[in-house]
């Protein structure tokens, strides 16, 4: 490719143009690892391709109180059995079946089309056992800091750092000491390593019970790591008022924009014909060609994370308020006032990464305290809250170019419940839903449900298929350093880095759900 503007640039400037640009192409979010590498090579030559890394998102919901994604995601078994089992569970609608193991509740339906990407176990190493009266219950939960204990020691801290009820420990707050930091912080921490000028990781929290629950966000050992918090939408849309979005480009960059354009202008649109064979890829890369463009000569622009009325209106069509029940019986609900809602929470934490500027959030969001009685209004809620945001979030994540660059990690944070209707949760699952371009779909392992009220757990074995032999309490579960690895090292953080944690070292990559 003949580039006459680059061939004109002085030696010096030109080595440092390609430098930065290189850089610059990888690290953009509006290509996939392919293009880029294809792009890089005909502009730059081999060697600049060979550095393409590009930078990850990494969103971590957090789900309390006693949240079930088995209201999303039926375990295989439950479903073929649910006819024989409804009238001893909480799952109150008839599961339909879909590919990779999985089974849908009804209101989960808009996950259908990304079920290539969504992996699902739910039989993690448990949360901390109750006692005679309690459910298992915690802010830190094992799946996010492996090794946290009751007992310090050993070089491990009190989690509760910055997040602490104000009414005391007890009840779901208990105090609990690790060395390993939670997944955001980690990834926070890795981000602002690669890139100084990102804006610091962003924590956006509905909590409708902050008098009586709270959410660990530890950072272990880390420095500068922590979570900028915002508890209210008021407070984090005026943290970005007037807010610069694009990051400060090198000068040399800004000096030859119009070069930059010719080249990708220039690109042999046969390589596009030959590499996206379908119509409507190759158009959303011919946009992101252009909109790169636009972005390198651009002035830096606002931060929009702020909704229009059509934004929010398709974010939380269809989705239940937060609920707050008289007691724990469910029997009188009503929605919380004031409350962020759920797809509402979802569509900020999107615009956040389409902005280019934050690549670490995560999310709290809480319902009432769902102890004995589980209706279907709690479960479907529930299941709004969690399976239709999900897939809004990974629709416009694919629609805007930035899934094959994001990682979504949800957890049950205090665990979650057996499927016996009005379980009370010691012996249970422990669940996590992970979601992105680079996941092999699946539902993982299984559980099941006899007629006289018997549940097993089937932990997946080495090749994500379910073990043959279950077990009914809290043994043979998914080790929480196996999930925490593998959650870390799709985020894009360092086998190094996450092997410094003592409680993560002899965790092994959960190979099965990655492509």
């Amino acid at each position: 490719m003949k580039l006459p503007d680059l061939e004109n640039m002085p030696p010096l400037e030109r080595r440092e143009f390609l430098k930065k640009l290189s850089a610059t192409l990888a690290t953009s979010p509006l290509f996939s690892n392919a293009i880029k590498v294809t792009l890089l090579d005909m502009l730059l030559g081999s060697s600049a391709s060979a550095q393409v890394n590009s930078p990850m998102n990494f969103l971590e919901v957090n789900f309390r109180d006693q949240w079930d994604f088995g209201s999303v995601f039926v375990a295989p078994s439950l479903a073929r059995n649910y006819e024989n089992i409804r009238n001893q569970t909480s799952i109150f609608e008839m599961p339909t079946a879909e590919r990779n193991n999985f089974y849908l509740s009804p209101r989960a339906s808009e996950l259908r089309p990304h079920l290539d990407h969504i992996a699902v176990i739910e039989t993690g190493e448990c949360v901390l056992p109750g006692n005679s009266s309690v459910h298992g219950h915690e802010a830190g939960n094992p799946l996010r800091s492996p090794g946290r204990t009751q007992t310090s020691g050993g070089g491990k801290i009190d989690m509760a750092t910055v997040d602490r009820r104000p009414g005391g420990r007890a009840a779901g707050n208990e105090v609990l000491y690790s060395s390993t930091p939670t997944p955001a912080i980690l990834h926070n921490y890795y981000s602002k390593m690669q890139n100084p000028n990102l804006r610091n990781g962003t924590l956006l929290r509905s909590s409708i019970r902050p008098d009586v629950h709270t959410y660990y966000h530890f950072e272990a050992n880390l420095a500068n790591a922590q979570l900028t918090r915002y508890f209210s939408k008021s407070t984090f849309l005026s943290a970005f008022q007037n807010v610069g979005g694009v990051p400060t480009r090198p000068p040399v960059i800004k000096r030859h924009g119009n070069v930059i354009t010719s080249m990708l202008k220039k690109l042999d649109q046969r390589f596009m014909q030959r590499s996206l064979a379908d119509t409507n890829q190759r158009n959303k890369q011919n946009l992101s060609v252009d909109e790169f463009a636009r972005l390198l000569n651009a002035q830096p622009e606002v931060i929009q994370v702020d909704l229009t009325a059509a934004e929010l209106a398709a974010w939380q069509n269809n989705i239940g308020p937060q609920l707050n029940c008289a007691g724990d019986e469910a029997s009188n609900c009503t929605p919380a006032q004031g409350a962020w809602g759920a797809g509402e929470i979802f569509a900020h934490a999107f615009k956040l990464f389409r902005s280019g500027t934050v690549r670490t959030v995560a999310i709290d969001f809480d319902m009432t305290d769902v102890h004995s009685n589980r209706t279907p209004l709690l479960m479907n809620t529930q299941a709004e809250q969690s399976g239709r945001t999900l897939a809004r979030m990974i629709q416009n994540l694919k629609d805007s170019g930035l899934w094959e660059n994001t990682i979504i990690a949800m957890y049950t944070l205090d665990g979650s419940r057996s499927p016996v209707s009005n379980s009370t949760g010691e012996n249970t699952k422990n669940a996590i839903v992970l979601a992105g371009g680079k996941i092999r779909g699946g539902y993982y392992g299984d559980v099941s449900l006899s007629t006289n009220g018997t549940v097993t757990y089937f932990r997946p074995n080495d090749s994500g298929q379910p073990i043959a032999q279950g077990n009914t309490g809290r043994d043979m579960r998914v080790p929480a350093a196996d999930i925490y690895k593998t959650v870390a090292s799709l985020s894009g953080v360092p086998m190094n880095m996450i092997d410094s944690f003592a409680d993560v070292r002899a965790g092994r990559m959960l190979s099965y759900l990655i492509r």
